[in-house]
């Protein structure tokens, strides 16, 4: 049988061979990859999530604009020989590149707060039994505690940049006409260079938004977020508590005259390695400035989605 380099074929690989081998035409192989991309999202369990203190319906929304997207995206490239012809096996891992990019970042958004939710939990009952002079598995409660709702909720944070850069990279990638990533106003987000995808980072998705999108208010909050203090604490604090222990060295200070007398409750205590003040509200403040914050980031997502990405409600798919 001969074959046209321009045609789709669905085409099976057999992995002890190498062996090529064309199995369906062009209607049924769209078909088939349609529901292979289906049948392997882990859309529908992730979206059963719970996650009490996150915008759900913000959340949802802005998928069902970007899966709408990635589909328009996939129907271009599914017709584009330089990924699906019988000589490229990269259709599996470009068709819907931006999209699991996006996804994969904006579902770590969800599990990172719900995760800072349980820590804070956590950290607040161990030191409203200790008040700082932990010991034994007290001591290692706390700092587990610590090490996760900061490690974690700045991971929230730098999540929700990397959604926006790769949500930028499915803005730009035609529908229209094949193509392949990068788009050349998102080029960090590159198939093969792993270094690439190391360097978006919170900076660099607020420079290309400031270039790509100006004024907008989705913009505008990405630059107030990297000039908060509370943001610039919590990243000295993660950077921190990534290469030490939180809890085995601190300053522990008693009314009275003698500073080892450990009589009462300690009046103040302080890691000796930073500023840090542990109190019993040390996580639950920051936790309610993590959560406005990332709520209010979705909330903007969901406004700026709807501009870049309009479509009619009954053109969405549905979210089971």
């Amino acid at each position: 049988m001969s074959f046209d380099p321009h045609s789709l074929f669905a085409y099976l690989i057999v992995s002890d061979t190498s062996e090529v081998i064309p199995i369906l035409d062009q209607e049924s192989s769209y078909a088939l990859r349609k529901e292979y991309s289906m049948s392997h999202s882990s859309l529908l369990p992730i979206l059963d999530l719970e996650v009490p203190d996150l915008n759900v319906t913000a959340w949802k929304k802005v998928i069902q604009h970007t899966w709408k997207r990635s589909g328009e995206i996939d129907t271009q490239r599914l017709n584009f020989h330089e990924i699906t012809d019988l000589y490229h096996d990269d259709w599996m891992k470009l068709h819907r590149f931006e999209y699991d990019h996006f996804y994969s970042a904006w579902t770590a958004i969800a599990f990172r707060l719900r995760a800072c939710t349980d820590h804070d939990r956590v950290y607040t009952e161990v030191f409203d039994q200790t008040h700082g002079a932990a010991d034994n598995i007290d001591l290692y409660q706390e700092d587990d505690a610590l090490f996760g709702f900061f490690v974690k909720g700045f991971s929230a944070l730098e999540s929700f940049y990397y959604s926006l850069y790769a949500l930028g990279a499915l803005i730009f990638t035609p529908a229209q006409q094949p193509s392949v990533p990068p788009p050349s106003q998102f080029l960090l987000l590159h198939p093969t260079e792993q270094k690439k995808l190391r360097a978006i980072t919170p900076t660099s998705t607020y420079k290309a938004f400031k270039t790509l999108f100006p004024g907008l208010p989705l913009t505008d909050l990405l630059g107030h977020i990297l000039e908060d203090a509370v943001y610039k604490e919590w990243k000295d604090i993660r950077n921190l508590l990534a290469h030490r222990v939180a809890t085995a060295g601190r300053s522990i200070e008693y009314r009275g005259l003698h500073p080892f007398q450990g009589r009462g409750i300690p009046v103040a205590v302080t890691q000796w390695a930073s500023d840090l003040s542990l109190t019993t509200t040390t996580t639950a403040y920051r936790y309610d400035w993590l959560k406005e914050t990332i709520n209010r980031g979705l909330e903007e997502t969901v406004t700026f989605t709807k501009q870049q990405l309009p479509y009619a409600e009954d053109q969405l798919p549905p979210l089971w």
